[in-house]
C-alpha cells in the first residue's frame, strides 16, 4: 500500500543510459521526477505480474508521455493478459496516443527470452505467487 514515505514496487535500471523500468506501481511518476529521470529515456517497461502494486501506475505513465508528445514506441513486456488490460484502458480512457505501444506477451510457466539487442538480453525467471508471476534477468552481451 502507498503511503507518504514510500512507493509500490518500480525498479528502473540503467544500462550504459539505456533505461528499462521493472514494474510500474503507483507513484512511478513521482518518483522518476524525484530522481530527475528523463521520461523519454525509458522506452521498455517490463511487468512481472498483474497485482495493483506493480502496474496501477502504467496507464498514468501512458497518459503522461502522451501529454509530453512522447513519438517512439514504448514495448510492453508483460504476461498473456497485459495486451487486454492495456487496450481496455486506452479504449476507455485515451482514444489517442502520441506514440505507439508494442505489447509483448510472455508465458509465465518456463524461462524464455523475451528481449535482445546488440548489447542487452532479458530472460524470464518464473517465480512462486499467488497468480502468475515472472523475474527478470538483464545480462549484457560480450562486446569483441
Amino acid at each position: 500500500m502507498p503511503t507518504s514515505e514510500r512507493f509500490p514496487t518500480a525498479h528502473l535500471l540503467n544500462a550504459n543510459e539505456r533505461f528499462f523500468l521493472i514494474d510500474c506501481g503507483e507513484g512511478t511518476q513521482i518518483q522518476l521526477r524525484k530522481f530527475k529521470i528523463r521520461f523519454g529515456k525509458i522506452n521498455h517497461i517490463f511487468i512481472s505480474h498483474l497485482h495493483g502494486d506493480h502496474i496501477f501506475g502504467l496507464f498514468g505513465l501512458i497518459s503522461s508521455f502522451s501529454l509530453i508528445g512522447r513519438t517512439a514506441t514504448l514495448h510492453i513486456f508483460g504476461p498473456d493478459q497485459i495486451e487486454e488490460l492495456v487496450l481496455d484502458h486506452l479504449k476507455f480512457f485515451q482514444n489517442e496516443l502520441s506514440f505507439d505501444i508494442a505489447i509483448h506477451k510472455f508465458q509465465h510457466r518456463r524461462s524464455a527470452m523475451i528481449y535482445q539487442d546488440q548489447k542487452i538480453e532479458v530472460m524470464t525467471i518464473p517465480l512462486k505467487h499467488r497468480i502468475p508471476t515472472c523475474g527478470f534477468l538483464f545480462r549484457e552481451k560480450q562486446v569483441l
